[in-house]
């Protein structure tokens, strides 16, 4: 799948690609943290956009933080994406979320 590209299927509903890379991070991720997106060895993870609670998108920090309605061990799934500018995959995500 590239970059910009998202999956459609109305089985699974919409998912969205989450790549960390030229530093982007996830604040959540790694460690012994519950709930967290799982990435592959290539920094990727993919996200059904039907499982999203509520996001908060941070312009001004170029940080977008999305909480799912999906939990372990009584605790909701969660990411805190990190950018280091707010352009092209930033954008992307945040266009992907809000559409």
């Amino acid at each position: 799948m590239e970059a910009n590209q998202v999956c459609n299927d109305t089985t699974y509903g919409q998912f969205v690609r989450v790549h960390l890379k030229d530093g982007i991070t996830d604040e959540v991720a790694g460690g012994s943290n519950v709930g967290c997106l799982e990435y592959n060895s290539d920094g990727e993870a993919f996200f059904n956009k039907n499982h999203v609670l509520t996001f908060n998108i941070d312009q001004e920090a170029s940080k977008i933080s999305i909480i799912f309605n999906l939990t372990e061990e009584g605790y909701p799934y969660r990411s805190i994406l990190t950018f280091p500018d707010q352009g092209g995959e930033f954008q992307r995500i945040r266009r992907e979320l809000t559409a």
